[in-house]
């Protein structure tokens, strides 16, 4: 079970690293996913220091806001957002995350129609750009793990058979599954979840409403039954956000309190996912 600092804070710095780190591992989490905004919030280094100190591992999350784009885009930024990525796979690399994962073929946010041609030849140009950062992570020993997101957040990727489509044949690529999107954009949930079955590289949960699992209408036995049954063996990471940080709140349209304290929140979500492996 992981936890995403993003519940909490953002952009994550070494001194609220250090402080995340003790609680989370206090309260028996096993894992802390470590978003990348921008490279030198934080410390690599000094990140595995401390995961390493609290008995925690890692897991890394890209980030796409405006102007880092892999497709429909002009060469520069192209080649920018290339070198956003591989430093996001060496900051893994450093902790020790056996993934980068997130929308890494647009910023979110952005959306545009599309004909069937026309997402054809998205889908070919995501794979020419990202195939050499690709190639860089698997010399790392990191895998991409693409998220498809709701269509209020993109219009390329919205889900798993999309996702698993765009992806097709990419060595060192999986699917990033993050059930927030998927209970929006999936008629099936838990047929998606299986329909990718050795593909997907992680996965991120939350409540339907971003807060905590559990607290919610989700049917989690049947989601974690799928995800076993899919062959996924990494970490279940909780992933909300902040209400308190307005750039967060924003991007993430987090409007009220999802849970009376982001702490309950966080350790709300891991007593119930505890149970319910505990049962199934």
């Amino acid at each position: 079970m992981g936890v995403n600092t993003w519940v909490w804070t953002s952009p994550l710095t070494d001194p609220t690293l250090a402080e995340l780190a003790a609680r989370v591992a206090g309260w028996g989490f096993d894992v802390l996913e470590l978003p990348v905004e921008n490279v030198g919030d934080w410390t690599p280094r000094e990140a595995a220091r401390v995961l390493g100190d609290h008995g925690l591992g890692a897991t890394v999350c890209l980030v796409m806001p405006p102007g880092r784009e892999l497709v429909r885009a002009d060469p520069m930024t192209v080649k920018s957002t290339q070198e956003y990525l591989r430093s996001v796979v060496d900051a893994a690399a450093v902790v020790g995350s056996p993934v980068i994962a997130g929308p890494a073929y647009a910023s979110v946010g952005r959306t545009w129609r599309m004909s069937a041609a026309d997402r054809a030849a998205a889908y070919a140009e995501l794979a020419e750009n990202l195939g050499p950062v690709l190639e860089y992570a698997a010399s790392a020993g990191v895998t991409v793990a693409v998220e498809p997101l709701n269509r209020y957040e993109t219009s390329l990727l919205n889900t798993v058979a999309q996702t698993l489509e765009a992806i097709d044949g990419l060595p060192n690529c999986g699917v990033a599954l993050d059930l927030y999107h998927q209970n929006i954009e999936e008629a099936d949930l838990t047929g998606a979840i299986r329909a990718a079955r050795g593909r997907i590289a992680h996965v991120q949960v939350c409540g339907n409403d971003r807060g905590a699992p559990g607290a919610d209408h989700l049917d989690w036995p049947a989601i974690l039954a799928a995800i076993d049954d899919a062959g996924y063996t990494g970490p279940l990471c909780v992933e909300s956000f902040t209400g308190e940080n307005a750039t967060i709140a924003t991007a993430a349209s987090i409007w009220r309190p999802l849970a009376p304290t982001q702490d309950d929140l966080a350790r709300t979500g891991l007593r119930h996912l505890r149970a319910v492996m505990g049962t199934s």
